[in-house]
């Protein structure tokens, strides 16, 4: 099955602000990342200047764009597209970075407010080291005591889709 695409004002909103913190922070540094590499090169190229560039780029990387690396990641996997797959449910964000769902470990659906409705989901071990911890974050801002997967009422074949899911459910 494909995947199901999240659509919806909110969902939508919150994406494209995650893609806009990319592109404002790292897209507005990224001329001073390249024009400071440039002028380290300028005059040659030695080991002390491969060291620079390196040291550079971690700096950049790890001081300037990890943070909003982190919060734009934040909102634009908020919602994401979602599939049912024979041992569960997959998660997909940016096209390439999946989550799988075991039936085994979804706990309950959650309504919420103007037809929204979050998967529950129970995995053992700490969400920090279980792959759940933006789930986690996710959960507690509705109030959950357990990671969620957030579903938007305009979820593509949502029926179909609640409907797989409430028949695994244990």
């Amino acid at each position: 099955m494909r995947y199901l695409k999240q659509k919806g004002l909110l969902p939508t909103a919150l994406y494209w602000l995650g893609l806009l913190i990319h592109l404002v922070i790292i897209g507005g540094t990224l001329p001073y990342l390249l024009i400071g590499m440039l002028s380290i090169i300028s005059d040659g190229f030695t080991l002390w200047d491969l060291w620079s560039l390196v040291s550079m780029t971690f700096e950049m990387v790890g001081l300037v764009w990890s943070i909003p690396l982190v919060f734009g990641s934040f909102f634009v996997s908020i919602f994401p597209k979602i599939r049912i797959t024979n041992s569960g449910i997959e998660t997909c964000t940016y096209f390439v970075f999946r989550a799988r769902i075991k039936w085994e470990e979804i706990d309950s659906i959650l309504s919420l407010p103007n037809g929204y409705k979050a998967i529950a989901i129970t995995r053992p071990g700490l969400s920090l080291f279980n792959g759940l911890y933006s789930n986690k974050i996710y959960g507690d801002l509705i109030k959950s005591r357990l990671p969620v997967i957030l579903v938007s009422p305009q979820l593509e074949n949502i029926d179909f889709f609640l409907q797989e899911v409430s028949k695994h459910i244990v």
